[in-house]
């Protein structure tokens, strides 16, 4: 079998010395690993830590959720109960919105944005920002639903997905 990991120095192969980019996924991907066993209200504490951030980053930088969220204080701990009362962003609001849903402060640790659109198949094509740390996430979660139904990860994998304004050689590696 070969190994999941390439090593990044000759001569070691197991365990193997991975690039920081794959050591940062792999330990992500251990935090997530250990975490799905922990008990219910532990992995909700954490997770309502998040949002609690996430909600006065978003009052803070983005438009649309200091109107969105003027109700809600910023000092205001969420919890399951209090998760109820966010309003939720449906698709209309989405295109409506358009860059008030935009970020003004972005910290330069989420690295370079860039725009997706969805190809409007519904009739109503909708614009996003993705940012690196996004990728980064997809990435980690992609390796954990791989790790999850035991693919080979030695093996090719083929994805299709659709870039805009990418020629096909762009689209490879």
């Amino acid at each position: 079998m070969d190994l999941p990991v390439n090593s990044t120095v000759e001569g070691i192969v197991w365990p193997a010395v991975p690039t920081r980019q794959a050591a940062n996924r792999l330990g992500t991907l251990f935090q997530l690993e250990q975490s799905q066993w922990w008990p219910v209200h532990e992995l909700q504490r954490f997770q309502f830590r998040q949002l609690n951030f996430l909600i006065r980053y978003a009052k803070q930088y983005v438009p649309y959720y200091r109107d969105a969220l003027s109700g809600i204080s910023v000092n205001q701990l969420f919890d399951s109960e209090s998760w109820r009362e966010l309003p939720v962003l449906t698709r209309d609001d989405l295109q409506r919105a358009g860059a008030a849903l935009r970020t003004k402060g972005l910290p330069p640790e989420h690295g370079k944005v860039y725009l997706q659109r969805t190809s409007g198949s519904t009739g109503k094509p909708v614009e996003t920002m993705q940012s690196d740390m996004n990728r980064f996430f997809w990435n980690v979660l992609t390796l954990r639903d791989m790790h999850w139904h035991r693919l080979d990860m030695s093996k090719s994998i083929a994805v299709i997905r659709h870039l805009q304004n990418l020629t096909a050689d762009q689209k490879g590696g």
